[in-house]
């Protein structure tokens, strides 16, 4: 594989699920050195080759600056940011959502994506260069019923992206959002034989997203074949919405 991101230096917020072990598995094959993060496990850990493991959870506001002072006291700088962490809270109609679970939601999906970038900008405006990848979903774009305040979280992530892609772009700071429709993963056995094959027919491809397509897209983002693309949320959907 070729070597994109050879002696670069990943941070991957949220590494533990499927898209997030696949980033890590890509970002090393491409010749990164990568400090993975989940809400769980060791600090200060060579947890694989090209490794480092770090807890971090995202409802406790003070710990992505703890990642990044880790960061900076072992690596010295960073040079990529993958703000991958999130999570859903099933399906509830606007007055059925519970102010508790709305929080917790956006502690993790939104606000963490705000403090990871705000943990990590100050090192990247230092070296005046670096990568930001946020995880969005085709959900920012299209209202699905049921999950509003996931839709919600995922429209902010978007427009903070966007946002600050304009205000770092001078310091040759990128920031884009990969927005991925529905990926295979283990959430998916939870659903029933109807509902999968109801979802993938709405696919033009045939087929759900593979953590792998994720990586790729991710990958190529946060490398110097992107170097003038910032201040984009790339869907990846199997074409759905083109069909409007």
């Amino acid at each position: 594989m070729e070597q994109r991101l050879k002696d670069r230096i990943a941070v991957v917020i949220g590494a533990t699920g499927g898209i997030g072990k696949a980033i890590v598995e890509r970002f090393v094959a491409e010749g990164a050195t990568v400090l993975a993060t989940g809400s769980s496990g060791g600090q200060n850990a060579l947890i694989g080759p090209g490794v480092h493991g770090f807890a971090c959870d995202l409802t406790d506001p003070d710990a992505p600056q703890r990642v990044a002072d880790h960061c900076r006291a072992i690596f010295g700088g960073v040079d990529i940011l993958v703000n991958n962490a999130g999570i859903s809270i099933g399906s509830h109609r606007v007055h059925e959502t519970s102010l508790a679970d709305w929080d917790r939601l956006m502690a993790v999906n939104l606000r963490g994506v705000f403090l990871g970038m705000k943990a990590f900008l100050p090192m990247m405006l230092e070296a005046k260069s670096g990568a930001i990848v946020n995880m969005g979903s085709t959900s920012a774009y299209r209202g699905t019923p049921g999950i509003a305040a996931y839709c919600a979280s995922k429209a902010g992530v978007i427009q903070l992206t966007q946002v600050a892609a304009l205000d770092y772009a001078p310091e040759r700071i990128r920031v884009n959002a990969v927005c991925p429709g529905t990926v295979q993963s283990p959430m998916l056995d939870k659903q029933t034989p109807e509902r999968l094959e109801m979802l993938r027919a709405r696919i033009p491809m045939g087929r759900f997203a593979s953590t792998r397509d994720v990586a790729a897209l991710t990958a190529f983002l946060a490398s110097d074949e992107a170097s003038y693309i910032t201040g984009q949320g790339y869907l990846l959907d199997g074409g759905r919405f083109a069909g409007g």
